[in-house]
């Protein structure tokens, strides 16, 4: 199956809806912004806006707040990957932190500090950040999968 016949199937990528939100979020100067977005695998709401961290608030943040990944897609790397765009998408609209909010599954907490995010101290549901510019070396050797 070719690309085009993949998205077509399955719908634009994720990350197509995500650098669309984060341009009109750019063009509307209100402090902060949420939205869902969804495809065929994944539901994700995403927050815009300032973020505490390290004693001081930054601006803007790109934030995880929730996300939900269909069954079968689970535990493939779609999300390792999700993160790598994510992260580069940031880079490019000069986001300097990745916050993901309340993270209630032991397995990801555990994953997200193995890649090299911070924890936010105090934070229960863990939550945990990372600084755009510094990246996650780690991120890198664990995707495998594509993100659709």
């Amino acid at each position: 199956m070719t690309m085009f016949q993949r998205a077509k199937r399955n719908g634009p990528p994720l990350i197509w809806f995500i650098e669309r939100w984060v341009r009109e979020c750019e063009a509307n100067p209100i402090p902060s912004h949420n939205k869902w977005i969804s495809n065929n695998w994944a539901r994700i709401y995403l927050r815009y806006g300032p973020v505490f961290v390290e004693g001081e608030i930054v601006r803007p943040a790109l934030q995880i707040a929730n996300i939900t990944v269909s069954e079968r897609r689970r535990g493939q790397g779609y999300y390792v990957r999700l993160l790598q765009r994510l992260i580069n998408l940031c880079r490019v609209h000069n986001i300097p932190v990745l916050y993901v909010e309340n993270v209630m599954e032991p397995r990801f907490a555990q994953f997200h500090a193995q890649m090299g995010f911070h924890v936010k101290p105090g934070s229960n549901p863990p939550c945990f950040y990372c600084f755009v510019e510094k990246g996650l070396p780690k991120l890198a050797t664990r995707a495998k999968a594509k993100v659709r």
